[in-house]
């Protein structure tokens, strides 16, 4: 249980970060004008504030608690692959009950399906979150060793 919340609480974090940086670079660059479309910077901004986020919260977490503190990011970045591939499966069943999206036979791209929009918006932030904690967790769990070894009192926990 202690895991879950901690991986739940990791999980908000992440997300209210990564939202209010991609929305900040938005502003920044676009003054809050949404007449020219997508602002593919703002989500690239967003999604790396997320993993450096993930980084150094792991390398922390690796530092006092060692190496079962990627149970902990594990369960977050699972969560986070959930959450985004709900998201993505709902955005494509929305674009297929457009009528004129994948009908155009000048547009090089079909419909959406859904299920591999979930699949590919599981997997993508599942791997990125796993290895920025796995590195995070990995890099604190082993200068905490190296310095536990010296005599020295850094664990807390």
């Amino acid at each position: 249980m202690r895991y879950a919340a901690g991986a739940v609480l990791r999980l908000a974090v992440v997300l209210a970060v990564g939202w209010l940086a991609g929305k900040g670079f938005d502003w920044v660059t676009t003054r809050g004008d949404d007449s020219g479309g997508a602002n593919i910077g703002a989500g690239l901004f967003a999604f790396a504030i997320g993993g450096l986020v993930i980084l150094l919260w792991s390398f922390l977490d690796g530092r006092r608690h060692g190496w079962p503190a990627l149970w902990t990011w594990g369960m977050m970045a699972l969560l986070l692959g959930l959450f985004n591939g709900v998201s993505e499966f709902l955005s494509a069943r929305r674009l297929q009950d457009v009528p004129t999206v994948g009908q155009d036979p000048a547009s090089f791209l079909p419909a959406p399906d859904p299920w591999s929009m979930a699949l590919l918006g599981f997997g993508y932030p599942f791997v990125a979150a796993m290895v920025c904690a796995a590195l995070g967790v990995a890099g604190g769990a082993l200068l905490d060793r190296g310095q536990a070894g010296r005599g020295s009192a850094t664990r807390s926990g």
